[in-house]
């Protein structure tokens, strides 16, 4: 494949980015959502050809020549060259003859025409809205290797590669080219992907690296609260979020805060609480407050390990005879990073054992450490809950975690599950149904790997004998996690409870500022409050 000599392009940086993230998004929304944001992006950017030469061949590659007709005279009119306007044209051609005669137009023009880039970004969307989501990232590797400098493609790959958590590729992806310069979004990636592939130092040292940005973005802060730095390098890291939160608006100053608090820094998360004073934008957070006192109750309670490998962190409770599984979602937290969840839960007189999904695969493909299936997971489970002398189980889980904590629980007979924005169902056939695009990579690669039967929890809790208490809480106004708990609700050991008026995913932290987190666990435990 040969590349061709391109012009300058003067489509604005946003809009590059919007338009990648629409392509990338088309592959698990419908053709009628797509349309419709790159139509908002028109109003935006009404003298950009590129959105409604994107809309026209979003329209193409789905058979709608008419509306494709319409957008590609649109975007003549906005100054859409010659080559656009041929490839277009030729696409028209073989639009009314079906789908089929248009991917082989599109292939013939891979290694034919000028316009090679054109028909490869065509074809990857084509693709994917099919769900041939292998075969579009094959075909955007292609183009991206024959030209290293086509960012779009770059860019849809490395979306790809950051949602099924391929963080080889994702190190390779970012090192490419001008996208080894220092974004928001690459040094969360970057960092994410040296992490969990052992470069702990080269995270540390590339974070350090981008201070600058730290200030702008809430997320990174989480990131560095979450590094395990030298002693020398948290001294630093500890005074610069201090600082930081000190002078910015309440998402970055909570965020400071939080990581302050997970490095064991509470007198400075204190300090910043208590001195938040009156910068626009700051509020008094029941949440920041509820960890920090957290602090002081769970006081001679055993703190949390680090995860050392696996993925497995046991905290024992001399004497408990009840243990709490914890089961963290895709992100490997529980809307909280996990050390500082501990410090919620301390006071329980339960033992608990951490446990995160490195291969991300709903804890399908068992546990790291544990076994490579559900079967060999449990059994290895077992073995440690009976060491730790428990002869009750419970399990909880933050959304994809919610999906496990049900599956292992119903193996482990727990007496009692939890969950928050948990999965029940996450089989590609009701996923679609529901219009559930949530983890499409994921999820994708799941349904590949696993027959139904391990999709869908309904049947195996219908015939669990006895069946375990479940509480399924979910925010209101999140129509998905509504969706996934109210599959469910029919089955009379199921009870669904919702926040009135919380529209994210997931419940914990909200459950945490209310204070009411302990007294729900406490209830389903059989504690005594």
């Amino acid at each position: 494949m040969k590349t061709p000599t391109s012009q300058a392009n003067p489509v604005p940086e946003v809009v590059k980015e919007r338009l990648a993230e629409i392509r990338f998004r088309g592959r698990s929304h419908s053709l009628q959502s797509g349309v419709l944001a790159l139509r908002k992006l028109q109003n935006s950017f009404p003298q950009v050809w590129q959105i409604s030469g994107t809309r026209a061949s979003l329209l193409l590659v789905t058979g709608h020549v008419r509306e494709a007709q319409a957008a590609i005279a649109e975007a003549v009119s906005l100054g859409m060259p010659d080559l656009a306007l041929k490839f277009c044209n030729a696409l028209l051609n073989r639009a009314a003859q079906g789908s089929a005669a248009v991917e082989l137009h599109l292939k013939g023009l891979l290694s034919t025409s000028p316009g090679w880039e054109i028909a490869a970004l065509a074809l990857a969307d084509m693709l994917g809205q099919q769900r041939r989501l292998v075969e579009a990232d094959e075909i955007l590797s292609v183009a991206l290797k024959a030209n290293p400098a086509n960012e779009v493609c770059r860019k849809l790959l490395l979306k790809s590669a950051v949602e099924s958590k391929d963080f080889a590729r994702i190190i390779s992806l970012i090192e490419l080219g001008s996208s080894a310069q220092r974004s928001i979004p690459n040094v969360m990636h970057y960092t994410m992907a040296l992490l969990s592939t052992g470069r702990e130092h080269d995270a540390r040292r590339y974070m350090l690296g981008s201070v600058d940005l730290w200030p702008k973005s809430s997320f990174i802060i989480e990131h560095v609260g979450e590094l395990n730095w030298s002693p020398d390098e948290r001294s630093f890291v500890c005074n610069k979020l201090a600082e930081i939160g000190g002078a910015s608006g309440d998402e970055v100053y909570k965020s400071c805060v939080l990581a302050l608090l997970n490095l064991g820094r509470d007198d400075l998360a204190a300090d910043l609480i208590g001195n938040k004073g009156d910068l626009e934008g700051r509020s008094d957070n029941a949440l920041l407050h509820a960890i920090l006192d957290s602090g002081v109750a769970s006081k001679g309670a055993s703190k949390m390990p680090s995860f050392d490998g696996g993925d497995m962190v046991v905290v024992a409770r001399p004497g408990s005879k009840r243990c709490l599984l914890i089961f963290a979602g895709l992100a490997d937290r529980l809307q909280l990073p996990m050390p500082l969840f501990h410090r919620i839960i301390a006071p329980l007189d339960t033992s608990v054992i951490y446990l995160r999904d490195t291969q991300r695969s709903f804890f399908l493909g068992g546990i790291a450490g544990l076994g490579s299936n559900v079967k060999d997971a449990v059994a290895a489970l077992r073995v440690r809950i009976d060491a730790l002398g428990a002869n009750k189980i419970y399990t909880l889980g933050n959304s994809s975690g919610g999906f496990a904590a049900i599956r292992y629980g119903l193996e482990l007979g727990a007496s009692g599950i939890m969950t928050s924005g948990g999965l029940s169902n996450i089989s590609s056939s009701f996923m679609e149904a529901v219009n559930d695009t949530r983890a499409t990579s994921v999820i994708s690669r799941v349904n590949r790997s696993f027959a139904y039967e391990e999709l869908d929890l309904r049947p195996m809790l219908k015939a669990a004998k006895p069946s375990p208490r479940l509480l399924m809480y979910y925010g209101a106004d999140h129509a998905a996690d509504k969706v996934q708990a109210e599959y469910l609700k029919d089955i009379s050991s199921v009870e669904i409870r919702f926040i009135i008026g919380h529209s994210g995913h997931g419940v914990l932290l909200q459950l945490i500022e209310n204070g009411k987190l302990l007294p729900v666990l406490s209830e389903l435990m059989k504690l005594r409050a």
